[in-house]
């Protein structure tokens, strides 16, 4: 009889997974039909209704917020635009369609410090550009004062650099903080309902546009925003 026997294992070559990302214009050059739709906030579902604080602090004018009525025609619009040049609505989306980013965006828009956003700024008054100034620069030349007026050596008060600070960053606060009216610069900011989410977009504005460097946690630990604005001013004259 016999003996049993086992076999040695067999040796096998690792398995390596190549991931091919497809896009759609690759596709149509095909033929086949193909349409990526980049959706934006869902209202009716998911993280942001599921939490009120987000949903609060949404900002309308950047952000426009997809309901189901919506969504429904989004996708009614992405399979149009894959229908063949007969049936297309718009040849300059058939491969993509972004939505809930509405064009153009506010001058003060945050989108506005990300070069990959510049398309959404569209001027309605371009043609005209050169004839005088426009409303969109005045925050920038408020901010642009302000930065000259913080480095300026030897002839400039203090308070009035503090009490600058406190206009530009009160403007922001009350944007950010979707506010009806401006803070009380005397007031802990805590009280108008401060978050972490909120402390990092405030963080990133002041490093980006008055180059100070701040931590999330000495904005969020504030005493008050003449406290704040007395930080980054500090760090401003160094």
């Amino acid at each position: 009889m016999p003996l049993p026997c086992k076999s040695p294992p067999l040796h096998k070559p690792p398995i390596t997974t190549l991931t091919t990302v497809v896009t759609p214009r690759y596709r149509q050059g095909l033929n086949l039909a193909a349409n990526s739709v980049d959706l934006g906030v869902i209202e009716d579902i998911g993280y942001i209704h599921d939490h009120d604080g987000l949903q609060q602090n949404l900002d309308t004018s950047i952000w426009t917020g997809i309901n189901e009525g919506l969504l429904r025609r989004i996708l009614e619009y992405s399979i149009y635009q894959q229908q063949g040049p007969s049936h297309v609505l718009n040849p300059a989306s058939t491969a993509q369609l972004i939505t809930g980013i509405p064009v153009p965006q506010p001058d003060e828009s945050a989108l506005a410090r990300d070069a990959r956003f510049a398309p959404l700024f569209v001027r309605a008054g371009a043609a005209t550009a050169g004839s005088g100034g426009s409303s969109s620069g005045d925050g920038a030349r408020e901010i642009q004062a302000f930065l000259l007026l913080a480095k300026a050596k030897g002839t400039t008060d203090p308070a009035a650099v503090v009490a600058a600070a406190i206009e530009i960053t009160n403007k922001h606060f009350t944007k950010t903080l979707r506010l009806a009216e401006p803070i009380e610069s005397a007031r802990p900011l805590a009280t108008y309902g401060l978050d972490s989410l909120a402390a990092v977009e405030i963080r990133n504005w002041v490093r980006m546009t008055l180059g100070a460097e701040l931590t999330t946690l000495e904005i969020v630990n504030a005493s008050s925003l003449v406290a704040l604005s007395e930080r980054i001013v500090a760090k401003i004259v160094g």
